[in-house]
């Protein structure tokens, strides 16, 4: 088994994620091709409060802006419909879309479960923003 080497990540231990009053709204996926597109620095750009649910991972956007490097938290549920805790921090937005499926698929393999960044509670991944259910950062 591999350890977790923390390729990424740009902050000390225990500080998840870096807005800590944050909230998201998360819009659940199995496409990985079409996330890892929408990740990159080929994709789209992102308001602060977007987030993306894949199996038992939750990636939050924690970059500083919506112009910002593309920096995302990596979430893992601690038990199922429970808290996340954070594993790791990608820079998404620094990487084309085929390094950006790379990091997925070494994310969904597991190989960062054992990073301990923090808690998130479950509360502040929630359902996707709309005109209905609004942020300030995406009102």
């Amino acid at each position: 088994m591999t350890s977790h080497t923390p390729m990424y990540s740009t902050r000390p231990m225990n500080t998840a994620p870096f807005h800590k009053g944050r909230s998201w709204g998360a819009i659940r996926t199995h496409d990985l091709k079409q996330l890892a597109l929408d990740l990159s620095s080929e994709g789209v750009t992102h308001t602060t409060c977007s987030a993306y649910l894949l199996g038992k991972y939750a990636i939050v956007n924690d970059a500083t802006s919506e112009d910002g490097a593309g920096e995302w938290a990596v979430l893992m549920e601690t038990q199922p419909g429970g808290d996340y805790r954070q594993i790791e921090s990608v820079t998404f937005g620094w990487m084309n879309a085929a390094e950006a499926y790379r990091c997925l698929d070494r994310i969904l393999a597991g190989e960062w479960n054992s990073g301990d960044l923090g808690i998130v509670s479950a509360d502040r991944v929630g359902s996707p923003h709309n005109e209905a259910n609004q942020c300030p950062a995406c009102a």
